[in-house]
């Protein structure tokens, strides 16, 4: 396949992918009835805001809406610019796919009893969809043939970096979430004198545990990956550079918290993050002489192992009562995919999402490594799907047992996801000598 049928079949299955979610998520979970005042509804869904100067909008809502299709409108403009398409043509198209869809999703939402149409919710992905359009138009092909041509790149020489660059973005999106940014003064300041600037006073705030295994252990791990990104086909990052940048990378994060609403700025969260980077910097000075492959795979294995269980266990209180484990057991319509998710429909749960998948992933994907003499892929997929299955039930299954956690399936199905996908990476140790794996085992 020539590189301009890849890019053409891969931007068409994208769009169509990402517009059957849209509607797959927008109209969950799918109970209609005609028995409902529509003439009352559709009142009800055109008199809001900006219409009703006075009608109560939610911050986080305008904001999800106005990012939602905005991966629409750049997918559908930047597929139809490599068929050398008009721009104009190609704008107003992708506006009009766009807005038509967000006015199918608010029409049905009308004879749904568990969603709300609004006027607000179209104007907002209408205004999405032409900010989309209007990337993809000008940058979405130069973007694209840089992205890809940058991922085959570290895909082939250096995939670490690939995780690094994962490793960074779930770290900023846990910082940042739930995206509500604000930079008006007012909100600023509040911000500015409810943050903590007592670095002792604000482990308080969390048990030890949760310091050492969220923040210490993780920033360890970040600045490890960090020190092996390769500049170039022959350089490396380094510990001292790549401890710099981990700490930057921190402030920022932290400093970042001053700018969203609903979070809070703690001088503790960079003690910790720096304690991990010194850590990391005592590690890479004192083991010069690289680890055995096969120990770092299994040091790999075992931390994702028990940071995932720690991350779905925490606070630890369990408790055994019947009632409450019937209450809590997924019923109907909560074992759809995404139902718990959309329903929250908040952007925290977008990050959930894609911290599952990539977790769950990476550790399916070490473990091929581990056993790279038995993996195939009539193997390795089955396999995946049983172990990253069996991972996501006994991490929700704890949950049974947890007064302040609900398990969700829609986990369990990102799990089994993210080890799908972990089987389409090609394993880089069979482009190896037979030599060279004994030697690296």
């Amino acid at each position: 396949m020539s590189e301009s049928e890849f890019n053409k079949k891969t931007l068409t299955n994208l769009s169509v992918f990402y517009l059957i979610l849209l509607l797959y998520a927008c109209l969950m979970p799918y109970d209609f009835s005609t028995n409902i005042d529509l003439q009352w509804e559709i009142k009800r869904a055109l008199h809001a805001w900006p219409v009703n100067p006075h009608g109560h909008v939610s911050g986080s809502d305008v904001l999800s809406n106005l990012l939602l299709y905005i991966p629409l409108g750049a997918l559908l403009t930047t597929r139809w610019r490599f068929k050398n398409k008009n721009r104009l043509f190609t704008f107003v198209t992708a506006v009009c796919c766009c807005s038509l869809t967000s006015f199918f999703v608010e029409s049905t939402q009308l004879f749904s009893p568990f969603r709300t149409s609004s006027i607000t919710d179209f104007i907002m992905n209408t205004i999405s969809g032409i900010l989309g359009s209007f990337i993809g138009v000008f940058w979405g092909v130069s973007m694209w043939q840089r992205l890809v041509a940058s991922l085959q790149y570290r895909k082939k020489h250096a995939p670490a970096d690939l995780l690094t660059l994962l490793f960074a973005a779930l770290l900023a999106a846990d910082a940042l979430a739930p995206f509500l940014p604000s930079i008006l003064l007012k909100d600023v300041w509040r911000s500015v004198k409810a943050a903590n600037f007592n670095p002792v006073a604000g482990f308080y705030f969390h048990p030890w545990h949760e310091w050492l295994v969220t923040h210490i252990l993780v920033y360890v791990v970040f600045t490890l990956l960090a020190a092996q990104w390769k500049k170039s086909s022959t350089t490396r990052l380094g510990p001292l550079k790549a401890a710099l940048f981990c700490a930057l990378f921190s402030l920022m994060l932290e400093g970042g918290k001053l700018f969203i609403a609903s979070r809070t700025m703690n001088a503790s969260n960079l003690v910790a993050n720096y304690a991990g980077i010194f850590i990391a910097i005592i590690l890479m000075w004192y083991w010069r002489r690289p680890l055995p492959r096969r120990l770092k795979l299994n040091l790999g294995i075992a931390g994702l192992v028990f940071y995932l269980l720690y991350l779905g266990w925490s606070p630890f209180n369990f408790t055994f009562n019947p009632e409450m484990i019937r209450t809590k057991f997924p019923h109907g319509v909560e074992f759809l995919p995404l139902y718990h998710y959309v329903m929250g429909a908040s952007l925290n749960h977008l990050r959930l999402f894609i911290q599952s998948i990539v977790l769950s992933m990476t550790l399916i994907y070490l473990l091929r490594l581990r056993l790279w003499k038995a993996d195939n892929l009539a193997l390795s997929l089955p396999l995946a799907l049983l172990l990253s299955g069996a991972l996501g039930i006994i991490q929700e299954g704890g949950q049974l047992f947890l007064p302040s956690r609900t398990p969700s399936m829609t986990d369990i199905y990102c799990y089994m996801l993210g080890g799908v996908l972990a089987t389409r990476i090609p394993l880089l140790i069979k482009h190896t000598s037979p030599t060279k794996r004994k030697h690296e085992a």
